[in-house]
């Protein structure tokens, strides 16, 4: 039996259409050259043809329940980008299948996808962009982690033809969404603020790369209030990536005006003010070019990127 492609009008329409337009690139498989889009075909006939994925998949309690007691399918199976029931709940926000899921077998909450395309995501990563604020607090609860699981699959690599580049950890997923409450639940459970991805990429340095300018400059100061600089550690905005850029100078080489005119207003310093006359000092760390190896002048001079 074939499967039915999603209705347009619905959110796996929705889904669909998105990925048809923003994924065309093809990548390598077993057999051969296989593009995103027959992968998500491949999973979507999967899901149908998996009573348990397709129970997850349809928040169907009873069918769930009927399975496990019945011993007729293996709880641990997975899909075709090797995504388990518990994944497939939460990507289609199915809160009472995943709370059932976790019930009978709370061994899949840190289970992580195995594709190459989705490897290392788990399900608090999808909850967290879903904006499921109910899941994700289930989830912590339930003891899922939170600092470990890095998301390194084709999907979440930055590249010019991808637009979904948001870091490989938990907390930049849900930062990059602007989801103020998931942020603040992660890290008052214990996101480490200063992980870095394979790039050197903090959250900070991620926010700088997202296109919603005006919600990425909320969210990074939103981060930075939780930067208490305890002991020797380094100050969160001022942590290199791989290239040795800053956030700051990362902003610069991108060509982004909207954050660096926000942090650069976060560096100024009134002096004094009389009337309309007002002094204002402006703090030229990673500017000026003294002592610098690389001064976000020269960096700028020298970006192709000329906004």
């Amino acid at each position: 039996m074939g499967v039915p492609l999603p209705d347009a009008k619905g959110r796996l329409g929705a889904l669909w259409k998105r990925l048809s337009c923003s994924l065309r690139t093809l990548i390598q498989t077993k057999g051969g050259q296989q593009s995103w889009d027959e992968i998500h075909l491949l999973q979507l006939k999967r899901i149908w043809e998996s009573p348990l994925l397709l129970a997850a998949k349809e928040n169907n309690i009873q069918a769930l329940r009927k399975l496990i007691q019945d011993g007729s399918c293996d709880i641990y199976q997975r899909g075709a980008t090797g995504e388990t029931a518990l994944h497939v709940a939460t990507l289609y926000d199915c809160t009472e299948a995943a709370d059932f899921l976790l019930e009978v077998a709370p061994e899949l909450i840190n289970e992580k996808i195995t594709s190459a395309l989705y490897e290392g995501e788990t399900a608090l990563h999808i909850a967290a962009v879903n904006q499921n604020v109910h899941l994700v607090k289930c989830l912590l609860k339930k003891g899922a982690h939170i600092s470990i699981p890095r998301a390194t699959g084709h999907f979440f690599r930055r590249n010019s033809s991808n637009p979904f580049y948001f870091g490989e950890h938990v907390l930049s997923f849900a930062a990059c969404m602007g989801n103020e409450e998931i942020v603040r639940l992660l890290i008052e459970n214990g996101a480490d603020i200063r992980a870095q991805d394979s790039l050197g990429n903090t959250v900070l340095h991620i926010l700088v790369l997202q296109p919603n300018r005006t919600f990425a400059c909320q969210m990074y100061n939103l981060i930075l209030s939780y930067d208490k600089q305890e002991g020797n550690l380094e100050p969160l905005d001022l942590i290199p990536n791989n290239e040795g850029l800053t956030p700051f100078k990362l902003a610069g080489v991108e060509g982004n005006i909207v954050m660096f005119q926000h942090l650069l207003q976060k560096r100024k310093q009134i002096m004094w003010s009389l009337g309309p006359i007002t002094t204002i000092l402006y703090d030229l760390t990673e500017i000026d070019s003294w002592g610098e190896d690389q001064s976000f002048l020269e960096l700028v001079v020298s970006t192709k990127k000329k906004e």
